[in-house]
């Protein structure tokens, strides 16, 4: 889904730290609806690797994080370029990540406790969209 998302967001890759989803299990090549083959997606980076991709291609680091020092996703400035971590629902975005990005949250007004890592990255994607083209 998160492939898929980001595809139609036009995003330039999708990169997946080590441990994540097999990118080519029938599952998952299913729900990327293609999308798996439009854009390029690097499969088990470390998180340091991640950090220092972004400092070099002149990307500010954003991981989403329900924390303190975190600041709502509409008040990003993503008119320049961002490389976004999304963590799982258990584990959430790693320690070593969240220590080199800007922490994002989502606001959420009702009695949910969450939102899946699907629907934040559609949820936070978007917001670059609107921004970057219709603000």
């Amino acid at each position: 889904t998160i492939i898929r998302t980001a595809d139609a967001v036009g995003a330039d890759g999708v990169i997946l730290t080590k441990g994540s989803v097999d990118v080519f299990s029938d599952k998952t090549v299913r729900a990327t609806m293609g999308s798996l083959f439009h854009l390029p997606v690097v499969t088990d980076v470390s998180a340091e690797e991640v950090a220092t991709f972004a400092q070099a291609a002149g990307c500010q680091l954003l991981a989403t994080a329900l924390d303190e020092q975190a600041k709502q996703h509409f008040a990003v400035d993503f008119g320049k370029g961002s490389l976004i971590a999304f963590g799982n629902e258990g584990g959430g975005v790693s320690e070593e990540l969240l220590a080199a990005a800007e922490k994002v949250y989502i606001p959420m007004y009702g009695e949910a406790e969450s939102l899946n890592v699907g629907v934040s990255s559609a949820v936070v994607l978007y917001e670059a969209v609107r921004q970057r083209h219709f603000a």
